[in-house]
C-alpha cells in the first residue's frame, strides 16, 4: 500500500537596508533554513543551513534596475557553499523584460528530503495588452545538484506562456501553460 510523505520547510531572512545614494540600495541577510521530510515506513531526512547575502541594487533610470547579491551557506554538517544572485529588469511603457541568475539551496521533493544547490537561468518578457490584462513569455533552465554531491544530480527546463487578469486592485487570476 502506499503512504504519504510529509515535508516541513522553514525559512527566515532578515536584515537591514541601507540607501546609500538616490540610486543605489546596499542589504545585509541573514538566512536560515531548516527542512524535514518524512514518509510511511519510517524514512525520514532532513536539512538545516545558516548563512547571509551582501546585496546590491542600483536603479539606472525609470525604466532600467538592477542587483545583485553574494554570500555563503553553512550546512550542519559544516560544509560550506557559495551563493549569488544577479537580476535585471527593463521595462518601456507595456513592456518589460526580466532576467535573472541564482545559485541557492532548496529542498528536494523527489527521491528525498536532500538539500540541492541549483544553478538558474530565468528569463521573462511581458506586456500589458489592456489596464486588465498582461500576456508574458517565459523559459528557465536550472542544473541541480544534491549536498553532499552524489545522491542527485540533474538538469531542468521549462517555458510557456501566461496570461493575467487582475480582477481587482489586489485579486489576479492567471492561465499559464508550462513544458518541462
Amino acid at each position: 500500500a502506499g503512504s504519504f510523505f510529509n515535508t516541513t520547510f522553514q525559512t527566515i531572512n532578515t536584515g537591514p537596508q541601507w540607501q546609500v545614494t538616490a540610486n543605489d540600495t546596499l542589504s545585509l541577510t541573514y538566512q536560515y533554513v531548516n527542512t524535514t521530510f518524512s514518509q510511511g515506513g519510517g524514512f525520514a531526512s532532513g536539512f538545516e543551513t545558516n548563512g547571509g547575502l551582501v546585496g546590491w541594487t542600483r536603479v539606472f533610470s525609470p525604466n532600467l534596475k538592477a542587483s545583485a547579491s553574494l554570500g555563503a551557506t553553512r550546512f550542519a554538517s559544516g560544509e560550506i557553499k557559495h551563493l549569488e544572485n544577479a537580476d535585471v529588469t527593463w521595462s518601456y511603457k507595456e513592456t518589460g523584460i526580466h532576467a535573472q541568475y541564482s545559485r541557492s539551496v532548496s529542498p528536494s521533493f523527489f527521491i528525498g528530503g536532500v538539500p540541492l544547490l541549483s544553478n538558474m537561468l530565468l528569463a521573462s518578457i511581458s506586456h500589458k495588452v489592456t489596464q486588465q490584462v498582461t500576456f508574458s513569455l517565459f523559459g528557465n533552465y536550472a542544473k541541480s545538484e544534491s549536498v553532499p554531491s552524489g545522491i542527485i544530480l540533474y538538469s531542468s527546463y521549462s517555458y510557456g506562456p501566461r496570461l493575467d487578469y487582475n480582477l481587482t486592485k489586489y485579486i489576479t487570476t492567471s492561465l499559464a501553460y508550462s513544458h518541462y
